[in-house]
């Protein structure tokens, strides 16, 4: 998806009133806010601080999700306020082994071929990498359990 796409998609679909109201939000006017988002009006631009504004007030990432892709990232959500420590805990373990597994696969596919060592090494950090994931997963279904009244765990009440 293309970052201006993205942005006029955003800014036209805001749903509190459409591209007028986001302007009013953001404290500009509508034309100059049609202007920055328009795939067709190269002379005006979001600043990054109003592309970060337009993400916020419209709730679509899809903006910054498009960047990320065109410099070859991808985004990974975070919990963002109440969110419990132990989530954060466990889905910054995830990242980290990913990232391991990914840094490890690159380092041997630098010069082309993989070694039996490079292999074994990319199959342990793929091993851990799934683990992580595995603890994730059995962190949410523990609080989807733990949300639902006793009876429907198959628990009795006293």
């Amino acid at each position: 998806m293309n970052i201006t796409d993205a942005l006029y998609r955003a800014a036209h679909n805001y749903e509190h009133g459409g591209i007028d109201a986001l302007a009013l939000r953001l404290g500009i006017s509508a034309s100059s806010l049609a202007h920055k988002v328009s795939p067709t009006y190269p002379g005006a631009h979001c600043s990054p601080g109003e592309l970060a504004q337009i993400c916020e007030l419209t709730g679509d990432h899809s903006a910054v999700v498009a960047l990320a892709s065109r410099l070859g990232y991808v985004l990974i959500p975070v919990a963002q306020g109440n969110a419990p420590a132990e989530f954060s805990r466990e889905l910054a373990a995830t990242v980290r082994e990913f990232g391991q597994l990914i840094t490890e696969t690159a380092g041997a596919l630098a010069d082309g071929r993989v070694t039996d060592t490079e292999q074994r090494r990319i199959e342990r950090e793929g091993a851990q990498s799934i683990a992580a994931i595995q603890q994730l997963i059995a962190l949410t279904a523990k609080k989807n359990q733990d949300a639902k009244p006793a009876a429907a765990r198959g628990l009795r009440c006293a």
